[in-house]
């Protein structure tokens, strides 16, 4: 076999036309057995590489938006309730001759200075993650040279659109500070209405102590910012479960693939087909417990105008390693006559079971068939179409042939075997189930991790201010109502209750909307970022996951409310309660 070939890398020009040149390749090879050329985007490096970025854009896309909603939506209610608080400030100001400009310059500069000093933090945060992840990415695609290249659009790019996130918060608080006039500004606001509510005409009120129905008479009365608050709550419960999940995906995704579809020990390939006795031969190797044979035939796969070139594996009717499952996780028998298509593969040929595709063998006596999809499997990991293995040896015309061999084996002679098999000449290479688990640990994993841990403490930090701001302003906004109430008598714990009550209420009614905004995050991101050929995480939440971000908002709350309790045991009743000239 001296001089002898079996694959031609071509490099072409930049403005080749790649389908005319593909055409004449497969003409010039078609007598010497060519199994049909393939352009760049075909090749599994490039397929990995492609999937991976497509991933990064669809969680540079969904994630950093959220968070940035949440946070022009938190701006937006910080603004509103200082300027309620300070409306007053902002009639005197009015009245000495300042413009409604300077006015709102002043609300502007204020929150321009929080987001300046958010920019500067995140473009140093953001070099230090690149730096990791670039590292991360050299080590797992292994790039002959990857450098880190820190363009400065990108950051300024990033950096507009977060002073358009905090001008986009600013503007309703702003333009509503314009307006007012001196006269209505320096005003007391007009007093609530205080007749009898929902829940004393349905009689609830009587039902609670006095407390607990003046924190639900003052949520009644005022259902714009309960909602306002409930609906903030909600998004850092959602934001923390939505930057955690995929760990839980990842997670389950393993387990279906390697423990209960792909459950061989090793996958033992070979140099070219080899008759079917060959897998006795591997049987009765001392320490090898069971073998199953399988087949790759490259095929060009039709249905309507659409194909896909795809190696198409025969496995055995009763396979007990390597089997295909449906998405109900119910393993898939394999048809006698049909072919299995996974979902990825059904969706970019858009084919169903019942319809039949065209199978156009690239190997064998290269014989077209039209054939009916039988069912359709699940898979994570790459596309696939499965046949049984006699009828695929049948319709090529080979006869009883195998490209390679599922094993399970011995723990205490798994080295010694897998020395043996890298040192057969006909073997091409041995694939280890633990060294492929270990890689996907390392590697993506990793990477994941990483992610999620910062998304998280991120979504951490948003549900802690969340529930510190609402607090907080709460604490101002009643400060001269809870002094009236202890001058009355009322013990520094009841007064906490009537502060911290509605806090607790919509904290625990937050809850169950954060876990459904979770799941939407959930979905959003898989679906925007990991549906490809050659990934497909499904979308898995674990019950501790929604505990976990439950948790998180519980323990804002509880932190908020021990600050706010003991700024309630310190208010100067007599400075609260004077009249301001």
């Amino acid at each position: 076999m001296k001089g002898a070939f079996n694959s031609v890398v071509v490099t072409v020009t930049r403005d080749a036309d790649g389908d005319s040149l593909k055409q004449r390749l497969d003409i010039l090879l078609e007598p010497y057995g060519g199994a049909g050329a393939h352009g760049r985007d075909e090749q599994q490096s490039d397929v990995y590489l492609v999937a991976e970025i497509d991933g990064l854009k669809g969680m540079a896309t969904v994630l950093p938006a959220v968070f940035l909603g949440v946070a022009v939506f938190l701006m937006h209610v910080v603004v509103q309730r200082l300027l309620e608080l300070e409306r007053e400030q902002i009639g005197l100001l009015k009245a000495f001759g300042y413009s409604n400009g300077a006015i709102g310059w002043h609300y502007a500069k204020l929150i321009l200075s929080v987001v300046l000093l958010g920019l500067i933090a995140g473009n140093l945060i953001g070099i230090w993650f690149a730096r990791g992840l670039t590292e991360l990415y050299g080590q797992f695609f292994r790039f002959p040279l990857l450098i880190l290249n820190l363009e400065p659009q990108v950051y300024a790019s990033a950096s507009l659109i977060a002073l358009a996130a905090g001008a986009l918060g600013l503007i309703g608080g702003v333009r509503k500070a314009v307006a007012l006039r001196p006269a209505a500004a320096m005003a007391p606001p007009a007093p609530e209405a205080y007749s009898k509510t929902l829940i004393d005409r349905l009689g609830i009120a009587r039902m609670t102590t006095t407390g607990a129905g003046m924190v639900l008479r003052h949520m009644v009365r005022r259902p714009a910012r309960v909602l306002m608050t409930w609906l903030g709550l909600s998004l850092a419960v959602g934001l923390n479960i939505g930057a955690t999940f995929m760990m839980d995906s990842l997670d389950w995704m393993i387990d279906v693939q390697f423990n209960r579809l792909e459950r061989q020990h090793a996958f033992v390939s070979f140099t070219e087909q080899m008759e079917r006795r060959a897998f006795y031969d591997f049987l009765a190797l001392p320490g090898v417990l069971a073998v199953e044979p399988v087949r790759h035939v490259t095929a060009e796969l039709r249905f309507r105008h659409r194909e896909k070139r795809i190696p198409v594996t025969g496995l055995p009717r009763a396979s007990s390693l390597g089997r295909i499952a449906d998405e109900d996780e119910t393993i898939v028998d394999m048809p006698s006559r049909g072919i299995v298509l996974t979902a990825s593969l059904a969706e970019r040929l858009q084919a169903g079971p019942g319809d039949r595709i065209i199978v156009d063998f690239r190997e064998g006596n290269r014989n077209t068939i039209e054939i009916p999809v039988a069912a359709i499997g699940a898979s994570y990991i790459g596309m696939g179409a499965y046949m049984d293995l006699e009828r695929l040896n049948r319709l090529t015309g080979d006869g009883p042939v195998i490209s390679g061999v599922r094993l399970t084996v011995d723990d205490n002679a798994r080295q010694e075997l897998y020395d043996r098999f890298r040192a057969m000449p006909a073997v091409q290479g041995v694939t280890l189930r633990e060294t492929m688990l270990q890689a996907i640990d390392d590697t993506i994993t990793e990477n994941f991790l990483i992610m999620t841990l910062s998304s998280a403490f991120f979504a951490a930090l948003i549900a802690i201010g969340v529930v510190y701001n609402t607090a907080r302003i709460t604490l101002s906004e009643r400060g001269r109502e809870l002094a009236s109430m202890r001058v009355l008598g009322f013990t520094r714990a009841e007064v906490s209750v009537v502060l911290l009550g509605e806090l607790a209420l919509l904290t625990l009614v937050a809850m169950p909307l954060g876990c459904l905004l979770g799941y939407g995050l959930g979905w959003l991101t898989v679906t925007a970022g990991y549906e490809n050929e050659l990934l497909t995480i499904p979308l898995v939440i674990q019950p501790a996951t929604y505990g976990l971000g439950m948790l998180v908002l519980l323990g804002g709350a509880l932190m908020s409310a021990w600050i706010v309790r003991r700024r309630v045991d310190k208010i100067d009743m007599v400075a609260v309660l004077k009249t301001r000239e």
